[in-house]
């Protein structure tokens, strides 16, 4: 192969050039952006590039300083920006194209480390964040079910053996209630007792 530049002859193409596809014979330069490219001269076909720049497509494509477009991720290495997965509008990926960081219109983002989209109601042991409305935010372990009516989670239900503890947030403990609350008798939860009072009775 003959460099464009040098007129050497080489074995394979060096960094900033790539095969001239018509003659097979010459090696002639990529895009000034790319380090390395697939076809000489055009923009779109890079496949590696200068220092700070990524490129956007799987395999080959475009060169830019810019951080990664919507529905792309950065890879681990910060060279390229890959594709989300479909049900993404958003997504962290570094090694995972699946995780996404939002979603469309209708969909709810499951959990913090699940990181899929899913259509509602939000499953057991999540709630719907009601702020945004676009989430499925998971429950405290203690929690049966629960709400998030702000940036707060509460507990509505417990798990077998704990007893809800009304106040802010509503919480499960294990019995017996702790000390400024009482147990009631019809639901055996802990209501918080009036301020005024050292303990207290239902």
């Amino acid at each position: 192969l003959v460099g464009v530049s040098t007129g050497s002859c080489q074995s394979i193409c060096p960094d900033g050039t790539a095969l001239d596809v018509a003659t097979h014979q010459h090696c002639l330069a990529c895009s000034s952006s790319c380090v390395k490219c697939a076809q000489p001269g055009d923009a779109t076909q890079c496949t590696s590039c200068l220092a700070a720049y990524r490129v956007i497509g799987s395999l080959t494509g475009v060169c830019q300083i810019a951080p990664c477009p919507a529905l792309t991720f950065e890879n681990a290495a910060q060279t390229n920006c890959l594709p989300c997965h479909s049900s993404c509008v958003t997504c962290d990926g570094m090694s995972d194209s699946t995780k996404c960081t939002s979603c469309p219109g209708g969909k709810f983002l499951l959990g913090s480390t699940d990181g899929s989209c899913i259509t509602g109601p939000c499953p057991v042991g999540t709630a719907q964040d009601i702020p945004t409305h676009t989430k499925c935010i998971a429950c405290y372990s203690s929690c049966l079910t629960c709400s998030v009516p702000s940036d707060q989670l509460y507990c509505l239900t417990c798990q077998t053996g704990m007893v809800l503890l009304y106040g802010s947030p509503g919480k499960c403990v294990y019995p017996p209630c702790p000390a400024g609350t009482a147990q009631t008798t019809i639901t055996s939860n802990c209501l918080v007792c009036d301020a005024s009072c050292a303990t207290c009775s239902l």
